[in-house]
């Protein structure tokens, strides 16, 4: 790749990104490393100190489920417990990603 591939590449990347506040990215991309398998809750993005404070990680996940990125879903045999999903339009900006991607390889 050289170096107009490249910037061409970030260009579109930060596209696809706009609007969306790097701390609301880091949430989402941590949510994206996961395994599908795992099923991730609240309070498994709740310990992540190095994003941020319990409060902003919880303020963060509230916007992005109240903007549409994110759902979340109690569990069966414990209300308390939510567990964190993308809904469609945070799993359609990590299908434009993963494309940029393969296009840019």
């Amino acid at each position: 790749m050289n170096i107009s591939a490249y910037t061409q590449f970030i260009a579109k990347n930060e596209k696809i990104w706009i609007g969306i506040p790097f701390r609301h990215r880091q949430i989402l991309q941590m949510i994206y490393k996961q395994d599908s398998e795992a099923k991730l809750q609240v309070k498994d993005l709740l310990a992540l100190k190095e994003i941020g404070s319990q409060a902003t990680i919880h303020s963060v996940i509230s916007k992005l489920v109240t903007d549409k990125y994110l759902k979340l879903t109690p569990s069966k045999t414990d209300a308390r417990v939510k567990f964190v999903t993308f809904a469609p339009k945070g799993t359609a900006i990590f299908s434009k990603l993963e494309k940029l991607a393969k296009e840019s390889a």
